[in-house]
């Protein structure tokens, strides 16, 4: 809960470390990557998808955090909620932002921890884990028209799902803001 604008995006100064998004769980203090970072390991570095808690987002530097996650490859955030001005921006720079019930985050987080994939589904507006357990989401119908449509290229679909040329991947990363 409360991954707030600064823990994605971590600054020096006035520089943005865009190669150092959610660096505190990546590095450690004298900037060495640590090797239990899931964010570095596959199948994880693939991951197209993140899981959060609430309140994903809050924080004045939205920009920075949202460049930072696209720097990783994220095209898709599923959370229990969303900071409000986060959202809105995440959602004109083209992230794709699935809000989910407290139950069903603690499912999928579980899930990703043990490196099983998920399929998203933007037409029927489900989420369907490796083991069949299907949960429901609602995007805004203008979210849902301009993903749907811009799902029509291969790239973006293989991208948004994280799948590699083999048809691999798919997996859930997931990040607490400890």
């Amino acid at each position: 809960d409360d991954i707030d604008t600064a823990f994605i995006a971590p600054q020096c100064g006035k520089r943005v470390l865009r190669d150092r998004a959610f660096a505190r769980l990546r590095y450690d203090e004298t900037g060495v990557l640590r090797p239990e970072s899931l964010f570095d390991r596959p199948p994880f570095n693939r991951a197209g998808v993140l899981i959060a808690g609430r309140n994903f987002g809050a924080g004045p530097d939205c920009d920075l955090a949202i460049n930072a996650l696209k720097a990783i490859n994220l095209t898709c955030l599923v959370a229990v909620s969303f900071s409000p001005l986060f959202a809105d921006r995440a959602f004109n720079a083209g992230l794709i932002l699935i809000t989910v019930e407290p139950e069903t985050a603690l499912t999928l987080a579980e899930g990703a921890m043990s490196g099983d994939a998920v399929t998203i589904d933007l037409d029927a507006q489900t989420v369907t884990t490796y083991f069949g357990e299907q949960f429901s989401f609602r995007l805004p119908p203008a979210a849902r028209a301009r993903f749907i449509a811009a799902r029509r290229s291969a790239s973006v679909a293989a991208a948004f799902l994280g799948v590699d040329a083999d048809g691999e991947g798919g997996h859930l990363l997931y990040a607490t803001g400890q």
